[in-house]
């Protein structure tokens, strides 16, 4: 019987999101003992190798049984989908291999044919105390898993989430969605095209952090996809985003990994730009739980030069003589947050780190940012750098935002003003709920100052988010 318990729901195929979820520690240098729970290893398991490099990280196959025990047990096989012997397995290696503290991640999906809500609840209370096991049942009923789907603008060749969609107003949708340029993949279909991914490494989940005190563990699974099915698109980055919120996950299996190959793909077609003015680049960042990660080595230097340029893998001093150091250099530096993942070379140019006084948005952040105007909520813009979400903005941030497009960003704050006064909805602000009529100009000012100049304005000029007229 162990005496924590953290049964995380999510749509099958991402155990990067621990982390995130604060289920195994932030601290790259801790050790600990974690298995995964599985006929073979997997893209999660290498990363999870990789990343925490002083971590022992085993396969418990359901059919063998072992006297070992682990911190950390990490069900792939979700639950809902588990044929019996393997739910058998997966019980045994709880009771016997889990310590009297361990931490188990099991993956409930409530598709269309899954095992009934109620024996994964019961399953779960099994290995729980009278009173915990009533609070369980109670989350349990809260969190339910739903299918996501992609839809996809072939002659763009980007994926996006429907999820972004159904945030349009019904007219874009109908025009946009049922247009001969688009369509809707399903679970099954978005398996296909990714089946013969060959990388194997960590991005991160929420792609803009200003706070340079929050700093969230890599949650985002990069995927290079390169698909010739129905020519629907031939290259793509495919972001996987993780909102702990709203259990926001997105469902693909992947095939076991080459290692070599994996690093020959990642130093063929990746490269790593910098998030803010590469002067500003941090090597210490600060980690959930307040752990530091430090990147301070020789080893790391190359990514930090005071430079704009890609910094590729292949291009690393050691890669030639030691191509897997450098390999997890790469993996460190991309789990500080203060670089973005890229594959195309034609997109990127050097960007300021200011707005300019009169600019658009690209499409589809032109669409995106009026609807999040008009419903006055928070929203990510989409990149066109890295084809995927990539700057998130909460609502003063849009409205500001939206003010600076249309009317030039000098007037934007003046603008926004009026604009909040003349409101009776409520919006967010900060962790607070406030009556719109009652933001402080005080507030509004200082979201400028951040938005319209500093991190964040860079990336929106880098990542093409706008374009000056």
């Amino acid at each position: 019987m162990f005496t924590q318990v953290k049964p995380y729901l999510s749509l099958p195929g991402f155990s990067c999101v621990l982390v995130n979820a604060g289920i195994v520690p932030p601290d790259l240098n801790q050790n600990f003992r974690v298995a995964f729970f599985n006929e073979k290893k997997s893209l999660n398991f290498y990363v999870l190798e990789k990343l925490f490099l002083n971590a022992e990280v085993k396969l418990l196959k359901p059919q063998k049984e072992t006297e070992e025990t682990f911190d950390f047990i990490i069900s792939e096989i979700p639950f809902s989908h588990a044929f019996e012997e393997e739910r058998k397995g997966l019980s045994n290696s709880i009771r016997n291999s889990l310590k009297e503290k361990g931490v188990l991640f099991i993956e409930y999906d409530s598709k269309p044919g899954s095992t009934p809500k109620e024996e994964f609840i019961r399953f779960i209370r099994l290995f729980l105390k009278k009173v915990e096991s009533e609070q369980v049942k109670t989350d349990l009923e809260v969190i339910l898993s739903r299918p996501s789907y992609f839809w996809a603008r072939n002659n763009e060749t980007r994926l996006y989430f429907l999820e972004k969609a159904r945030r349009f107003n019904d007219d874009f949708v109908k025009r946009e969605i049922t247009n001969e340029n688009y369509r809707i993949f399903s679970h099954d279909e978005v398996h296909e095209l990714l089946k013969d991914c060959m990388l194997s490494f960590a991005g991160r989940a929420n792609l803009e952090m200003n706070d340079p005190e929050i700093v969230l563990f890599p949650s985002h699974l990069a995927t290079l996809a390169r698909c010739g099915k129905n020519n629907l698109c031939k290259e793509a980055v495919i972001d996987f985003v993780l909102d702990t919120k709203q259990r926001r996950d997105i469902y693909a299996k992947f095939p076991e990994v080459d290692q070599e190959k994996a690093i020959e793909s990642v130093a063929d077609k990746f490269f790593l730009i910098p998030r803010q003015s590469p002067k500003n680049l941090r090597r210490e960042v600060l980690l959930p739980g307040g752990h530091k990660l430090s990147l301070s080595e020789p080893v790391y230097d190359f990514f930090f030069v005071n430079s704009e340029e890609p910094r590729r893998l292949s291009e690393h001093p050691l890669y030639e003589k030691s191509k897997k150091t450098a390999w997890k250099a790469f993996y460190r530096v991309l789990s500080t947050g203060e670089f973005i993942l890229c594959v195309n070379d034609d997109l990127l140019e050097d960007a300021k780190d200011e707005l300019p006084e009169s600019f658009e948005l690209t499409p589809p952040n032109d669409e995106i940012l009026k609807v999040s105007f008009e419903n006055l909520e928070d929203t990510y813009l989409v990149s066109n750098a890295t084809k995927g979400p990539a700057v998130h903005l909460n609502t003063l941030e849009v409205i500001l935002l939206w003010f600076a497009s249309e009317k030039g960003k000098t007037k934007a704050k003046e603008e926004a003003v009026k604009f909040l006064k003349s409101r009776e909805e409520f919006i967010k602000l900060g962790t607070n709920i406030v009556k719109a009529r009652e933001v402080k100009e005080e507030d509004i000012n200082k979201t400028a100052e951040k938005l319209f100049k500093g991190r964040k304005a860079f990336n929106l000029n880098r990542l093409k988010i706008i374009r000056e007229r």
